[in-house]
């Protein structure tokens, strides 16, 4: 699947489960105004990790822990 502003970006389709989880945990960032949001962030980031197929390395570049890696 491809996005549809830009077809060059893929995209992974989401169960609606995983939608119903990730908007979930959305509104409680939003209802949290910003304070204590990491869990949730972490959590989102995990499902959207998962979707993609993201291994630890990549997960620690894109984190930026990967500190003998050089862009």
């Amino acid at each position: 699947m491809r996005c549809p502003g830009d077809p060059q970006i893929p995209t992974s389709p989401a169960s609606p489960a995983d939608r119903a989880s990730i908007a979930t945990l959305v509104q409680q960032c939003l209802t949290a105004q910003g304070q204590a949001v990491a869990p949730y962030e972490a959590e989102i980031d995990d499902i959207v990790a998962r979707l993609y197929g993201l291994t630890e390395a990549e997960r620690a570049i894109i984190a930026g822990r990967d500190n003998d890696r050089r862009v």
